[in-house]
């Protein structure tokens, strides 16, 4: 997270697990000076965080799912800024996962990375498509310290 510097009027940030987005607010609240900070499950359900956001007239944060708002329109169109904390893999005991990638050689390359790489890429597709002007950027440190990080990075649309 201390890659996150709130500096626009509305910033959204998008992660994979309800844990997250928790330790999120938590370290935004410690850290940042945010008039209005709207977490997920934490504020109420979506419909009144995205009304409560689209009126604050504020400095506001909405943190949310990443598969919660990939298609809200909405939201895309009056954020400023963008904040992809993690890029969403697949937790490699799911059994879903494991049926799915029987007999692969290596399922993180054939299947988790493809997949996440396409739920991104149409992430900022959809941002950029509804607001030209919105800033994003991936905060996943994984990027730059794991093996896999350098071929997500090259595969992603250009920020």
């Amino acid at each position: 997270a201390n890659k996150v510097h709130i500096t626009r009027q509305k910033t959204v940030i998008l992660s994979t697990s309800l844990k997250h987005l928790r330790e999120i607010t938590q370290w935004l609240k410690n850290t940042q000076d945010i008039e209005s900070i709207y977490t997920q499950w934490l504020s109420g359900g979506k419909w009144k965080i995205l009304s409560l956001f689209e009126r604050d007239d504020k400095k506001s944060v909405l943190i949310g799912l990443i598969d919660t708002w990939i298609d809200e329109s909405n939201l895309w169109e009056q954020s400023d800024t963008v904040y992809i904390m993690k890029i969403p893999f697949d937790p490699p005991s799911d059994p879903y996962f494991l049926a799915r990638t029987v007999g692969m050689n290596n399922n993180f390359e054939e299947y988790s990375a493809p997949i996440a790489i396409s739920t991104i890429n149409t992430l900022i597709w959809r941002i950029h498509s509804a607001n030209k002007n919105t800033e994003i950027y991936i905060a996943d440190e994984r990027i730059k310290k794991m093996s896999w990080g350098k071929k997500v990075e090259s595969s992603l649309i250009s920020l």
